[in-house]
Formats: structure tokens, sequence, C-alpha cells
């Protein structure tokens, strides 16, 4: 029997041939040997995923490329002419765009496999184009920033967008408008250092210049003021930072309309404010607005409606409102389930949510049930130790603490704050936050010296974080007292 004839060369006057001959192009601008995520192919390449398929499979016949894993690409090294500087320096600049592109699609979608695979790619491209004096490095150097922030890795996020606020400012000048951005991203990053005067320098900065420009870009205004307004809520200046949020509010109102999704962004920032301030009743009519306006823009199953409706209905609950804030949070879920699959961590904050209203109806059973599916989600997303399953081992340690079943509730408590120490280090607040647990479970079990233990532990680390009157520190200091409390049938007897 004969072996069959090898497949034909490639044809670049046919669509498909073409196509395959523009992706093997596409490698001489990519970092050799990585993976190409299929996603960054179609933006770059502009190309239908059929037509796409259809051409990759003709590299793979001609061994030119392979499947890799998550659906990547992996080109085969060619032996192509060598592009002139106008032509590289053209294929670049829309490979960044492209890239840019991909990034911020991942990002929200925490879609962790297509964004492992991008990064390497921009941050090589970034590193030549910047080398090169190509201006447009700054854009491919703001999303490594962005990414760097989501990944939680601030001395990296810092650094990229650093560099592009000083590729930016060096090509068009200090206080020219295209600054702005990279001003932003560089205020974003020290304020979650928590070096907060020179954020508010940087934000300020973006402000001005903004309403400067010729043209004043209402949009980077408004992103200004709500980054002014998060800094001064953590500095603890909540009247400053309404002053702040309602600014943008109103800047977006008259510039987008009272309907537009960015209003429903402002919106949803005052609420948070309302909610700190004790404002229940403004924080209803807020998030409500935002919830109205994200189902008349995006539909009703759009994860945006969804995520401005879990927020509503949190307010709810902390209403006493918990049977309307659990239909809200039906209706997130069955969004969520419907846009992410049934698999994908998101569900575990909805999951929490409807534990958390089931908690508060009295359902102790029903809520630790959602809580263990919660933590079951996260455990399968990012595994047994991440930062991310510490609330979620505290949730449902603490329904079944309140179900008689301490020894469990202990185990899950000590599983966070072995999670909390190596994530924050061991004088962190949310440290003391499970130290206090444990002493609540070894309490309930009757291990007095343990119990003893933890409060002491807990007390002292609140006491450096918090002011006197702190709930938090109250409720410690008022178990740790009750453990010297003698049992009534020993006060009675004299014992």
């Amino acid at each position: 029997m004969n072996p069959p004839p090898p497949p034909a060369p490639l044809d670049p006057g046919t669509p498909e041939d073409a196509l395959a001959l523009r992706v093997l192009a596409l490698a001489e601008y990519l970092l050799p040997g990585a993976p190409v995520p299929a996603s960054l192919l179609l933006a770059a390449l502009a190309a239908a995923p059929e037509a796409l398929e259809a051409a990759l499979g003709r590299l793979y016949a001609l061994g030119q490329a392979s499947p890799a894993e998550g659906g990547a690409v992996a080109l085969a090294p060619q032996a192509l002419a060598a592009p002139g500087d106008e032509e590289r320096a053209q294929a670049e600049g829309a490979l960044a765009e492209a890239l840019g592109r991909c990034i911020s699609e991942a990002l929200p979608r925490e879609e962790q496999g297509d964004l492992a695979a991008l990064l390497p790619h921009a941050a090589a491209l970034a590193e030549r184009m910047a080398q090169r004096g190509d201006a447009r490095a700054s854009g491919l150097l703001r999303a490594l920033g962005m990414a760097a922030e989501a990944q939680g890795d601030l001395a990296a996020a810092l650094e990229h967008h650093t560099r592009a606020l000083a590729i930016d400012e060096a090509a068009h000048g200090p206080a020219h408008p295209q600054v702005i951005t990279s001003l932003l991203g560089v205020g974003r990053v020290l304020m979650w250092r928590g070096d907060l005067a020179a954020a508010q320098a940087r934000f300020a900065q973006a402000v001005q210049i903004a309403e400067a420009a010729p043209s004043p870009a209402h949009a980077d205004i408004s992103v200004a003021l709500n980054n002014l307004a998060r800094l001064a809520e953590l500095r603890g200046d909540l009247a400053a930072a309404r002053r702040y949020g309602e600014r943008a509010l109103q800047i977006d109102e008259a510039h987008y309309g009272p309907d537009h999704p960015e209003v429903a962004v402002d919106l949803h920032n005052l609420g948070g404010l309302a909610i700190q301030r004790g404002d229940m009743s403004a924080a209803l009519a807020l998030f409500a607005r935002a919830a109205e306006i994200a189902r008349a823009a995006y539909g009703p199953n759009h994860p945006l409606l969804a995520e401005r409706l879990g927020m509503l209905g949190r307010v709810l609950l902390r209403t006493g409102d918990h049977r309307r804030a659990a239909a809200l949070f039906d209706e997130v879920l069955e969004i969520d389930t419907a846009h992410y699959g049934p698999g994908h961590p998101k569900l575990a904050d909805d999951m929490d949510d409807l534990g958390e209203a089931a908690e508060a109806a009295g359902d102790m059973g029903i809520a630790r049930g959602y809580y263990e599916r919660a933590l079951q989600l996260d455990e399968a997303h990012y595994g047994p130790d991440h930062p991310a399953l510490a609330p979620r081992l505290t949730s449902l340690g603490l329904a079944r603490h309140a179900l008689g079943e301490s020894a469990a509730a202990r185990a899950l408590f000590a599983r966070a704050l072995k999670i909390d120490e190596a994530a924050h280090g061991p004088e962190h607040p949310q440290v003391a936050v499970d130290l206090a647990n444990l002493g609540l479970a070894a309490r309930a079990l009757g291990d007095v010296d343990a119990a003893r233990g933890y409060y002491t532990r807990a007390v002292a680390m609140f006491e450096r974080f918090l002011p006197p009157d702190h709930p938090h520190l109250r409720t410690v200091r008022r178990g740790l007292a009750a453990l010297d409390q003698r049992p009534w049938w020993r006060r009675l007897l004299g014992r």
C-alpha cells in the first residue's frame, strides 16, 4: 500500500494558505519558542475563527506549527526574509495593540491560561519597542502593569507603569493629555502600596492636565476624581471622598447623560461611601439606580448587571431584607453560571452571598451548604493554599461553629490562619481575626489554655491596629474575660 502523498506547499493564491503565511510571518515579532494563544492570532490577524482553524490545519499538516496546551499554538522557527525597518515598526505597532487588547479582555474574565501565554510575548515586544525608541511601547507597558496589579505583584506593576509614564513624558511632554493614563496607573499602584501622598500627587496632576487640555478630557477627569475619592476613603476622610465622587458623577452625567454605564460606575462608588457613613437609605437608592442603568444598557443576562445586582443585594441584606437579597443573589448566580460556566471561581462569590442570606434567615444548614460549595470552587481553581481560600474557610468555620461543630470549625480556622500568615505575615490584622476565631472554637471545646493563648495574641494585635472601642477588640476582650469566669454552680458552692 502506497503512503499518502505529502501535503501541498502553501499557495498564497488561496485564502486559506494566505492566512497561514500571515501566521508564519507574525512569528517574526513574537517571542521564539513561546506558545501563542489563539485569541492573539485572531486579534492580530483580524481573522474569523473558522478561517484561522483552517489555516492552522494546513500548518499542522506541514509540520510548521503544532497544537499547544490550552488551545495555544506552537510555531516552528521560520527562515523568512528579515523585514525592513518601516515594515517592522508597522507590524510591531499593530501587534502591540492586539496584545494590549487581549490582555485587557483576559483580565476581567480571569482567563489565567490566556494571560500566562500572552505576557511573555508582551514583555519581549515592549522591551524591543522601548529600546528602539517607539513611544507605542507605553501602551503595552501599561497593559503589563495592569496584569501585574491583577496578579498582586505591585512592585512589577509600578515598574511597568513608571516606564510607560517616562516614555509618554519623553515623547509628548510632561503636561500633555497623552500622559494622563500612565499617571493614573502609577498613582493607582502607589495607592495600593500605601504611599498615599505620592498617589495623591499623581492623581492631582492628572486632573490638572485633563482640565487644562484644549478639549477637556472628561473621562480622564472623572477617572482621576474617582481615584482621589478612593484615596480619601483610605485615609478615612469620607467627606472628601464623597465630594470627589459627586464631582465625578456630575461630570459624567453632563458628558454622557444620566443613564450611561459610566454614570453607574460613579453611583456604585458613591453607594460604597454611603455604606461606610451608615446611610443605608442613600446606598440603596444609589445601587438601585446603578442596577437599573446596567439592565437597560446590557440586558438581563450580562455579568455587569450581575455585579450591580449583587451589590444591591448586599445592601438589602444589611438592612434586614434577606428575602429580596436572596432573590437578587439567585438572579446573579443564574447570570454568572450562564456567562462563566458552572466551575468558575466567580460563582464562589455568589455562593458566599447566598450563604449570608441563608444565615440571615436563620437557616444555618443551608448557609453551610453554600459556603462549602464556595470553598470547593475556589480550591479547584486556585489550589489548597491560595489567599482567596482564607475568607471561604472562615465563613464555613463560623457556620459549622454555629451548628455545634466546633472541632471542624477549629480545623477550618487553623487552615485560614496558616494561609493568612503565609500571605500577609504574622502581624497582619486578618491574622488577628483568625486567632480570635480559633479562640472562639477552642473555648467552645473546653480547651481553655489554647483559647486564652489565641485570644491574648489577638487582643495584642488588635490593640496595635484598632481604636480601643472597636467592636472586634471588645468582642475578643469579652471572650478572654469569660475564660476566667467560674461556672455558676462553682460560684454557688464557693469553689
